[in-house]
């Protein structure tokens, strides 16, 4: 009996070494190998957060790969060796069995981009969630590079399944939960109104509740300005009690989404204020608006000390984790992912417009998707360009974006500013 068992194990042997060498093939992983022991395979979940949520393995004298999604952006997996590349160009992407699965065979994703800089490796979205699902089932993600050095060494990474169903489970709820906006598309807007009107549109509705939703999520949001504006057409005073109009309008609408009203710091100027000539069509469109700035918390300095600009950031977060050590966590963590993905130390933010979905207001017009037409009747329709002035009349919510610091305020103090 022994004898015949054996000898079957002896007949299995050649397959199960084909399937081995299959997988750790030089030409097809890498000659010079990385990865985590299967002992030890040490996956860690970040700080759970409706910001950012990450879950990532660290790669003995490698670096580190990391899975993350940030509010309002998709799911990526990004490399991040010791030694960074200089120059760019591609390897392979692969999802092969480990050596205990030989009974499953590879997967060949095809090329993938390096680039210079910290993060050498952005595996895009669509990918990313197939590469989650493929570690969930125990098989393991490689990406396979020839030397970015000119060694002619073919280089192996390798991410081991071994220890991340319960993270994955953990990470995967967290990323159900993040908020679908940034910080870009919220914290600085314009809504823009019809002649004589103070309904909010559809799409207004839509941006105030992203800005509710992300102020909720964010412990760093200290206020909400909200500034209201009109055109001079018309009395003075009925302008005014527009403006008023307007900004109730607005503040309402945020209070209805749950945002706490000791954030909301709001004021009617009426015509007072233009931003535009009112005599032209397109510079009447542009006044009648109401100024939407979301800023984050900028923590006192100690009296007499000089706090160097690029050391803000850091010394805000050392002062948060004194008051308040679960927001400072958070914020920490989303920074982090911000510089991560930038490949740089700079701790100033992106700059950038509000999301495309949220310029389908139609402009002046209210959304209607006609074109802007000026009569007694007052505008009517979508965004287009006056007759007499050939620049566009921008969308109804198109944010103007003032950079400042992921995650914390810059050193001006407030985030925000406009048009």
């Amino acid at each position: 009996m022994r004898r015949q068992l054996a000898a079957r194990l002896l007949l299995l042997l050649p397959l199960f070494a084909t399937d081995v060498a299959a997988v750790s093939d030089p030409q097809i992983i890498g000659a010079e190998q990385y990865g985590r022991s299967e002992h030890n395979p040490d996956w860690q979940l970040g700080p759970i957060s409706k910001l950012l949520c990450w879950l990532e393995q660290e790669i003995p004298n490698y670096g580190r790969a990391r899975f993350h999604k940030m509010a309002g952006g998709e799911l990526i997996l990004s490399i991040y060796p010791i030694r960074q590349p200089s120059n760019s160009g591609h390897g392979r992407l692969l999802v092969v069995p480990p050596v205990w699965r030989h009974d499953r065979g590879r997967r060949d994703y095809g090329a993938v981009a390096w680039q210079p800089g910290a993060e050498a490796f952005r595996i895009p979205a669509a990918l990313t969630q197939q590469l989650l699902q493929s570690l969930q089932q125990g098989m393991e993600v490689a990406i396979s590079y020839p030397d970015w050095y000119g060694s002619g060494v073919q280089i192996g990474v390798r991410l081991s399944p071994l220890g991340v169903r319960q993270p994955l489970q953990d990470f995967s709820r967290c990323i159900a939960e993040v908020v679908p906006y940034s910080w870009d598309q919220i914290h600085d807007n314009m809504f823009y109104f019809e002649p004589y009107k103070s309904e909010l549109t559809d799409a207004h509705r839509d941006l105030l509740k992203g800005i509710a939703t992300y102020v909720e999520a964010d412990p760093a949001v200290v206020m909400i300005r909200v500034d209201s504006h009109t055109d001079t057409t018309g009395r003075r005073r009925m302008n005014q009690e527009l403006s008023e109009q307007r900004l109730a309008a607005v503040k309402e609408q945020l209070l209805a989404f749950g945002v706490n009203p000791a954030l909301i710091v709001a004021e009617a100027h009426g015509e007072s204020r233009p931003v535009e000539s009112n005599r032209t069509r397109r510079g009447r469109d542009l006044n009648r608006r109401v100024h939407v700035v979301v800023s984050k918390e900028v923590l006192e300095q100690e009296p007499g000390v000089k706090i160097p600009e690029d050391d803000y950031v850091p010394f805000q977060l050392q002062q948060l984790r004194q008051r308040d050590p679960e927001a400072a966590a958070t914020a920490e963590a989303l920074l982090r992912g911000q510089r991560d993905e930038r490949g740089d130390d700079a701790s100033g933010g992106a700059s950038g417009t509000a999301p495309a979905s949220a310029a389908t207001t139609g402009g002046d017009a209210g959304g209607s998707g006609a074109a802007i037409t000026e009569g007694e009747g007052g505008v009517t329709g979508a965004a287009a360009a006056p007759a007499d002035d050939s620049t566009p009349v921008p969308p109804a919510m198109n944010g103007s974006v003032v950079p400042g610091a992921p995650g914390m305020a810059g050193p001006a103090g407030v985030i925000g500013g406009g048009r």
